[in-house]
């Protein structure tokens, strides 16, 4: 309603992916109840939960314009005295929420801000109605509490790869170590030849090339460079190939045969592929059950506004018809935060 979910929950899978803790929160704009997404650097929450339902309090660090603040709070957003007041400026604002005793606070953060007195101080608006009791919710979800059983240790789909990539960069590394360092030479006593004799050495060094050498010294010996030991070379392409199949990234889709060398490879990859897709699907899935469930319960509390839902299908027939709400006919009490939700790509 409010925003377009489905790209704010496209960002929270790929921060759970690569890292993150992929957070998203049920929330207000436009005075229009929408899913958005929450980035795991500006998240504080309750470390002592182990699950998710038992989270006691949340909070989410927000920034916008000076001027955003004052017309969305009016006159309860004031800068510290000895703060320069910039309409532009990005002012950041902390959203906290409980369930211990539903509060909800909005706190200004700007220099020197004073935190015990906070911008608004309310009950928190987010809750389910169960037999006429307000049972308050923290508008928070984050994907990976849903897969570990712990919240002091996210772990990314990325990072499961972290020992194989360190492998790959410390072998890259030391292959060009021994390239840069063990670069082959010529090596002669000195005064075995003129310097200009030398110098066509060392610059102009081609088979057939005359030389002279002083009386009574050896001719001086070429050392060829130093080559990275094969094991190396052998570790680097066993991590890439561990890389691979971790990935689920398929390198043998083109269709052409496969030669038995690299049959169980591709056996890897696919049960890797199967593995992480599956893994990355349920969680998603969860994520938006758990944020669809309260964004009903939000909207069901909140929303009496004007809206249009068009070209509904009639059963039975071709023809479609549009059906408007508005606050003589509120659309939250056709919303259901009960309903069972079927969540599909």
């Amino acid at each position: 309603m409010g925003c377009n979910a489905q790209e704010h929950m496209r960002l929270a899978l790929f921060d759970f992916v690569t890292g993150g803790m992929g957070w998203g929160q049920v929330g207000f704009r436009d005075n229009k109840p929408g899913i958005f997404h929450a980035d795991t650097l500006d998240m504080v929450w309750d470390q002592s939960c182990k699950i998710m339902s038992e989270m006691q309090w949340a909070a989410c660090k927000t920034r916008q314009p000076l001027w955003y603040w004052k017309k969305l709070y009016g006159s309860a957003v004031k800068m510290s005295p000895k703060t320069d007041e910039n309409e532009d400026e990005l002012v950041e604002l902390v959203y906290y929420y409980d369930v211990i005793d539903g509060g909800h606070r909005v706190i200004l953060n700007p220099k020197g801000a004073e935190p015990d007195k906070p911008i608004k101080n309310d009950k928190n608006p987010f809750f389910y109605e169960v037999q006429g009791e307000e049972v308050p919710f923290l508008p928070y979800e984050s994907a990976s509490m849903m897969l570990l059983p712990s919240v002091r240790l996210p772990y990314g789909v990325v990072e499961q790869m972290l020992p194989a990539q360190l492998a790959i960069h410390q072998a890259e590394d030391y292959i060009a170590d021994v390239i840069e360092r063990c670069k082959g030479h010529f090596e002669a006593e000195e005064g075995t030849y003129e310097p200009e004799t030398w110098d066509r050495l060392i610059n102009e060094g081609e088979i057939g090339l005359a030389l002279k050498r002083r009386t009574g010294h050896q001719p001086g010996q070429w050392t060829p460079p130093q080559e990275p030991p094969r094991s190396v070379y052998e570790w680097l392409q066993q991590n890439e190939r561990s890389l691979t199949e971790q990935s689920g990234n398929n390198p043998y889709v083109s269709g052409n045969p496969i030669g038995p060398e690299f049959a169980s490879e591709v056996a890897a990859i696919e049960g890797n592929a199967g593995l992480m897709a599956s893994s990355i699907a349920k969680v998603n899935a969860m994520l938006w059950e758990r944020l669809a469930s309260k964004f009903l319960a939000t909207g069901a509390l909140y929303d009496d506004g004007y809206i249009t839902i068009r070209d509904i299908p009639v059963p039975g027939s071709t023809a479609s018809i549009d059906i408007d709400f508005g606050p003589d006919n509120p659309v939250s009490i056709h919303l259901r935060p009960d309903a069972v939700i079927t969540v599909r790509e």
